[in-house]
């Protein structure tokens, strides 16, 4: 039977962090600082959600040859790593391009389109979290609201596009 305390991680570099964290401060003595203890137990679970929620978008790519849409046919080029934001913070994944067939240039990410990436940047949720906030806030505010969160930390600009874009 696992003790009370014990936590079962599989070794990402984020699992790892918070596991080692953990060990350190589980003590009957506490650690110091209680703020800076909460800020750091935020920054290492936002960091494994960041991970969680990357796994899960990588899902959305799709690994073909040629795809259709919309009446056009587009042929699969590189993979090209991306990063994108959550509301838990920015994380980087891989996904294949695709480039139409017809020499126009234009170029689609599947993943992107089938995860509801907002901006090609932002996860549907963390999009939905900045729209709130600077419905309720200028921008700038916005900006220091997030930053003192932690997690994701939208700029100034992004939070003022993305309502206009939305």
């Amino acid at each position: 039977m696992r003790g009370s305390h014990e936590v079962l991680l599989l070794g990402s570099p984020a699992e790892v962090a918070l596991r080692q964290f953990l060990c350190k401060h589980r003590s009957a003595v506490p650690s110091g600082d209680l703020e800076s203890f909460e800020r750091e137990l935020h920054a290492h679970l936002a960091a494994l959600e960041a991970e969680l929620v990357a796994e899960e978008v990588r899902k959305y790519d799709i690994d073909a040859l040629e795809i259709l849409l919309d009446g056009r046919r587009y042929l699969r080029g590189q993979i090209a790593p991306e990063t994108y934001t959550s509301a838990a913070g920015p994380f980087k994944v891989p996904r294949y391009l695709f480039h139409e067939c017809d020499g126009s240039g234009d170029t689609i990410c599947p993943l992107e389109l089938r995860s509801g990436m907002v901006e090609g940047a932002w996860t549907p949720r963390a999009a939905r979290l900045m729209a709130l906030v600077v419905a309720h806030m200028p921008a700038a505010e916005a900006e220091m609201l997030f930053r003192e969160m932690g997690s994701m930390a939208p700029s100034r600009s992004s939070l003022e596009r993305l309502p206009k874009m939305l």
